[in-house]
């Protein structure tokens, strides 16, 4: 989703800190406002929707919200939380209703955390001219954000009203109920595989345990060697951890790994794990020291992969990607003075 320097200013100004409640279960709702009753108060417009704060439809109380589409699209009102305690699985609903055919009422829910973004979504709403339940559970990553979209694609109105944000599942029955899947031995492969992803992320993200999260990502590939998007993330995430504990050569290796077994048929996707994996054997070389040799067999392996990784980038389109093929040019000239450097101490 692209969004103007301004709607950004205005995302970070109105964004709800929720860190600092005390998260009691599934009857506090953490989300102020999601009744309406002050009309839109805390709700950004991002995709140029007419909505307003109707009194006419609501399911209770006073007030509700509606995004009104006269030219079909799809249009979206955005509301940010952020410093959301990480571990737990959030659980928003809302209430939501269409009144003609040519619209839908839908909900989703984003964490935004690179280089994989999470979404979770439900809808559209089936039945005209009635108030349905529209429920959805994601857990926020790193930066503790989650992102609530309501939407109307379509041309028509939709409203929504009694928006609220739960604790579904506590880090510690989140984590406990993941780890329970992790030993199943009954349990499919693709089931044990995805609890040990996020069994991985609670142990890095909510317990800050780089080494014991990566534990847990080195299962995956394992588990569904066939499943590439899958691999992916449990690879980067195995790297990221890697780094923190200070395993230079295990980032790099699990870079590696993905470059070689689960390279992305996006070419771009592909030139940037490339530089990821030189990015990750620079970074090992430098901790290799004093061991000059080991350090400069790192950095030339590092050249070759940013040369290719520009190569890409040039082949594709050189104007639309100049500020990737800048970096890459970048990194060989100061990769090439590394290596000169350690081949002068040997």
């Amino acid at each position: 989703m692209n969004m103007s320097k301004q709607t950004i200013l205005s995302l970070l100004l109105i964004g709800i800190s929720v860190g600092g409640l005390r998260l009691h279960g599934q009857t506090t709702n953490l989300l102020a406002n999601g009744g309406f009753e002050q009309g839109s108060n805390g709700w950004v417009n991002t995709w140029s929707a007419t909505g307003s704060h109707v009194t006419e439809r609501t399911h209770s109380g006073h007030g509700a919200l509606r995004i009104s589409n006269s030219g079909g699209g799809n249009s979206l009102w955005l509301r940010m939380l952020t410093d959301v305690p990480l571990g737990p699985m959030y659980r928003v609903e809302a209430y939501a209703r269409r009144d003609v055919d040519t619209i839908n009422a839908g909900m989703s829910l984003h964490t935004n955390s690179p280089p994989y973004y999470r979404t979770a979504a439900v809808g559209p709403v089936q039945q005209i001219g009635e108030w349905k339940l529209l429920a959805v559970e994601l857990s926020p990553r790193h930066n503790g954000e989650l992102w609530i979209h309501l939407h109307g694609e379509g041309a028509g109105n939709v409203w929504f009203d009694d928006v609220t944000v739960t604790v579904a599942q506590s880090k510690t029955q989140r984590a406990a109920a993941l780890n329970a899947i992790t030993v199943d031995a009954t349990a499919t492969a693709a089931a044990r595989a995805q609890a040990h992803l996020e069994l991985g992320e609670i142990l890095r993200w909510a317990d800050r345990d780089s080494q014991a999260a990566s534990a847990q990502f080195r299962n995956v590939c394992t588990l569904v060697p066939d499943d590439t998007p899958k691999c992916r993330m449990a690879l980067d995430a195995l790297a990221e951890s890697s780094r923190r504990s200070r395993d230079y050569a295990g980032a790099t290796q699990a870079l590696r790994q993905k470059v070689d077994h689960y390279s992305a048929a996006d070419p771009v996707e592909g030139a940037m794990d490339l530089a990821m994996l030189a990015e990750a054997l620079g970074e090992e070389a430098f901790h290799l020291q004093p061991d000059q040799a080991a350090a400069t067999a790192r950095l030339t392996e590092a050249l070759g992969l940013y040369i290719r990784a520009m190569a890409v980038y040039t082949s594709l389109d050189p104007v639309a990607h100049k500020p990737a093929i800048d970096k890459m040019a970048d990194r060989i000239v100061v990769t090439r003075y590394d290596i000169n450097a350690y081949r002068r101490v040997r």
